[in-house]
């Protein structure tokens, strides 16, 4: 454990890996535990409006539409199948 009043580090790289695999398993199970809930009309609506049909707004650009509209149409309009497949990729 200690050697000369100065740890050793055998320990601290397995205690890093393991708590870093724990965070990363509590964000994960907070994310599928919130997928199917909503956070805000106002934050979420208009990026779901134009990944549902792109060409909602004809006055309006937004191009991330156009990407992600494949990902909503594969999941079949699913809105926590959306969430999921989006922390899966």
């Amino acid at each position: 454990m200690l050697n000369g009043g100065v740890a050793d580090g055998r320990g601290t790289g397995a205690l890093l890996i393991a708590s870093l695999a724990l965070a990363l398993l509590m964000c994960g199970g907070l994310l599928v535990y919130g997928a199917g809930r909503g956070v805000d009309l106002t934050d979420e609506i208009f990026y779901l409006i134009w990944t549902r049909n792109p060409e909602a707004y004809p006055l309006t650009y937004q191009p991330f539409g156009y990407l992600l509209h494949p990902l909503f149409t594969l999941v079949g309009g699913n809105l926590e199948h959306y969430r999921l497949a989006g922390f899966g990729i």
